[in-house]
């Protein structure tokens, strides 16, 4: 019989909920050698330990008892009536079979197939997470857990291994959500989480129709949003954060880098805030992600403004209609690289079992994949997004195509379209720009468009007096575009080009 040291049971009474927090590796009693232990990141760890029980069947027969090896853990009751069991346990899908209950209760089946939540990765294919083990009534008073982990053979007569580890255990009377190795009353956060939940970006006031771009590079906060069984992957998140647990990370940074405690969060929130003066109100706002994995929704102040379902592109997204005065919440969700493995419509579990691949496997070529991340699991915001301030009629996707023979002339396309609630018609003209110094002028078109329509605009024009760009003398020019209402112009971009 081995003993362990009750000071392992941590009481805490709270007015809502209370809790008893029990070290996995400290049972009160125990019919088999549960050795404590810890490798890898120690620091993910309750006390930088867990309880192992790692038999090989050839072990079995000799090292388990008959009965199964029993864990009890000795505790009091955090309050009367329903509590919640929770453990976090190790080895995903590979960890044995194991029963518990409380007191003399009936025994009741976690199976390997039973899904966690909260997982953690503390060393290469060995993970961490927490699993609800079920719903209790609880007397005030003196109660046991206990935990077993039966003695059994397979279908051909052959000792099965026995694989289970504990980090710690939890008994609430209310609703526990998992933080990683933190108790529920526990402060997790560390300055930088603190300065990230305080950080705010801000839209200047500036008056005319020149854009503004704001660099949204810093402290964010992340939190994870765990999805145990993946729905589909090429669709919106249907949801806003709602998580109580921020962390600080920089942007742009590479998720598993950054965070590596959160290398198993598959999909995760960015969160920031962004103050915006009265008067911009009635002008466009866009952000731009240069480069996410793998896809992403937008939410901002709840609202959602838009998805992409294409890993590392430039992608701009229209919040306009839910910019508001003052500080507005900009939510980002990212499904991770992991998403971009095989998946089935029909079988979520396809998809869940890949959740489980470390890292250090990114560059396996066995590896079945339904997006083109191979080679590169690097996850998150990995370039610096922006926040673009336009005009009320905005231009977009302007591409600039220099033509050298027969003649040298210019050719511009791009898109017009109206975010506003009313027709508008606008105007548009082009300046090329040669170290500020205007060289070439073309008047386009005037368009008419109902609100939320979209055009597309093509014209060509003689440019001879263009300098060219060449290897030695890297000539870079300016496009000017200028989109006017009423005469007066509202949106100004400028675009640089070589005219090679």
């Amino acid at each position: 019989m081995v003993n362990a040291v009750l000071a392992a049971v941590a009481f805490v009474a709270l007015p809502n909920p209370a809790y008893v927090w029990l070290e996995g590796e400290a049972p009160t009693t125990a019919n088999v050698k549960f050795e404590r232990a810890g490798w890898g990141r120690q620091d993910f760890l309750s006390q930088d330990a867990l309880g192992q029980l790692n038999l090989s069947p050839e072990d079995v027969a000799s090292k388990l008892p008959d009965g199964g090896g029993l864990l009890t853990y000795e505790f009091q009751s955090p309050g009367t009536g329903g509590h919640e069991i929770w453990d976090r346990i190790g080895f995903e899908f590979v960890r044995s079979t194991f029963e518990w209950r409380v007191d003399n209760g009936n025994w009741a089946t976690i199976r390997p197939s039973d899904l966690t939540t909260d997982m953690q990765e503390f060393a290469t294919w060995n993970e961490i997470a927490w699993i609800k083990l079920g719903d209790v009534n609880l007397d005030s008073g003196k109660h046991t857990l206990q935990i077993r982990l039966p003695k059994t053979k397979d279908a051909k007569g052959n000792w099965e291994r026995v694989l289970y580890a504990s980090d710690a255990l939890v008994i609430t009377s209310g609703n526990f959500k998992p933080n990683g190795k933190f108790r529920p009353d526990e402060t997790y956060q560390t300055a930088d989480d603190q300065a990230a939940a305080a950080m705010r970006f801000t839209v200047a006031d500036r008056p005319g129709p020149e854009r503004q771009t704001v660099p949204l590079n810093g402290l964010w906060q992340i939190a994870r949003d765990d999805e145990q069984l993946p729905g589909r992957v090429d669709a919106p998140i249907d949801h806003a954060p709602n998580s109580d647990f921020w962390y600080g990370i920089q942007v742009p940074a590479d998720r598993n880098i950054a965070r590596p405690e959160l290398t198993m969060a598959h999909r995760f929130w960015y969160r920031t805030r962004i103050d915006v003066p009265a008067a911009q109100l009635g002008r466009s706002f866009h952000l731009t992600f240069r480069q996410n994995s793998l896809n992403t929704t937008v939410y901002v102040n709840g609202k959602l403004c838009g998805f992409n379902r294409n890993p590392f592109v430039d992608w701009d997204c229209d919040i306009t209609n839910a910019v508001k005065a003052g500080e507005n919440t900009v939510e980002v969700g990212i499904r991770d690289a992991w998403y971009g493995f095989k998946s089935s419509p029909t079988d979520p579990m396809v998809l869940r079992q890949s959740f489980v691949i470390p890292l250090a496997f990114e560059r396996q070529g066995f590896s079945k994949l339904d997006y083109p991340v191979w080679g590169c699991f690097k996850s998150g915001m990995l370039a610096t997004p922006s926040l673009t301030v336009s005009g009320p009629f905005r231009s977009e996707d302007i591409f600039v195509q220099p033509i050298v023979t027969p003649k040298k002339s210019l050719k511009v396309d791009l898109t017009l379209r109206n975010p506003s609630t009313k027709e508008r018609t606008v105007s548009v003209q082009y300046d090329l720009l040669d170290n500020n110094k205007a060289i070439w002028h073309l008047n386009g078109t005037t368009q008419p468009l109902k609100p939320g329509d979209t055009v597309n605009l093509s014209q060509e024009a003689a440019c001879p007096d263009a300098p060219l760009w060449w290897p030695n003398s890297p000539k870079m020019l300016t496009l000017r575009t200028t989109i006017s209402e009423n005469g007066q112009p509202i949106d100004i971009q400028n675009t640089p080009f070589g005219f090679r």
